[in-house]
């Protein structure tokens, strides 16, 4: 059985033209399994607070980028609960790949350009599932799959551990055994997603109004020969 949870969030790259602005989204859609549970913890990927102190951005000016090396406190934290002991494969993917005018709109729709990009973080080292690392902890243990300025793509997938080992190569350990009575008490920890991008530049010619693109983020356990 797969639950399935959305989470509503804000990519606002508000563009000041010749007609009214109005705000911009990004949507998070975000899938576990039984036995993996995601959550966000930050909230809004807000370009906006990068465009130059304005609440907006000019047409004909430059984009933004958030990502391991800068605009950090921008960078989006998906929280993977999951027995401590279990690998998990994470595909992000972002559907379309660019930002798409919605709404009154002119034909053809108008598009941003917007550059996907994401790590995971699986430093834990207790059961706490409570309290999210700050984000310079995050950032310096960070494994990133998919930077905002390399090779394009709208989707990519990683397999990692829940708790980092010494050894990566090799297939998870075994659950725990059983304690009594076919119960297993399973120690369960926290990894974390790190979502970010980059807003190309803008149009001089571009429409003003709301720009949007699903980012779905799927997370399962693998299964080993």
């Amino acid at each position: 059985m797969i639950s399935l949870m959305k989470i509503s969030t804000h990519l606002l790259a508000l563009l000041l033209a010749s007609v009214p602005l109005s705000a911009q989204h990004v949507s998070f859609q975000l899938q576990g399994s039984e036995e993996i549970i995601l959550s966000n913890e930050t909230g809004n990927l807000d370009f906006n607070e990068l465009s130059a102190g304005m609440p907006y951005f000019l047409a004909g000016g430059e984009g933004a980028i958030a990502d391991l090396t800068q605009n950090q406190d921008q960078i989006v934290v998906i929280r993977l609960q999951a027995p401590a002991h279990l690998d998990v494969s994470v595909d992000v993917s972002a559907t379309p790949m660019n930002l798409i005018c919605s709404g009154q709109c002119p034909s053809p729709v108008p598009q941003l350009e917007f550059q996907l990009g994401w790590a995971f973080w699986n430093r834990s080292v207790t059961n706490d599932l409570v309290s999210t690392p700050a984000m310079d902890q995050l950032v310096s243990g960070a494994i990133e799959v998919l930077s905002p300025t390399g090779l394009p793509l709208n989707y990519s997938s990683a397999v990692f551990p829940m708790r980092r080992r010494s050894y990566t190569s090799a297939a998870p350990l075994p659950p725990p055994v059983p304690e009594h009575n076919g119960y297993v008490d399973v120690p369960s920890t926290s990894a974390f997603i790190l979502i970010y991008g980059r807003l190309g530049s803008i149009p001089r010619s571009i429409q003003a109004g709301s720009y949007s693109t699903l980012i779905t983020v799927e997370a399962t356990t693998p299964t080993y020969p």
